[in-house]
């Protein structure tokens, strides 16, 4: 009875060692593709900004069409928040390339 009882002991922390397994798997394809959203989205802001300040802001003062005041006062400071953007993007990246 005894050995029915251990066999039966060993076989339960079998099994739920199994779930745990499984629970864990399951919870790290979802932080990795959260992490993957979260580098897409970041990427895709970045390169707006850049075409906002490559095709809008610099044309437009280039050509004297806005004066720096009115370009400041329309794009604010578009183009510090572009560098900032862009280092954490790049941070981003790193992680999730030693991360998979």
């Amino acid at each position: 009875m005894e050995r029915g009882i251990l066999k039966f002991q060993a076989l339960y922390r079998g099994h739920r060692q199994r779930l745990l397994y499984k629970k864990a798997i399951r919870n790290n394809a979802y932080s990795e593709k959260v992490v993957k959203e979260m580098l897409s989205t970041e990427q895709s802001y970045v390169k707006g900004l850049k075409t906002c300040i490559e095709c809008y802001m610099q044309p437009l003062v280039a050509q004297r069409i806005l004066t720096t005041q009115e370009a400041t006062s329309i794009f604010s400071k578009i183009e510090e928040i572009h560098a900032a953007n862009s280092k954490i993007c790049a941070l981003i990246e790193e992680r999730v390339a030693l991360w998979t």
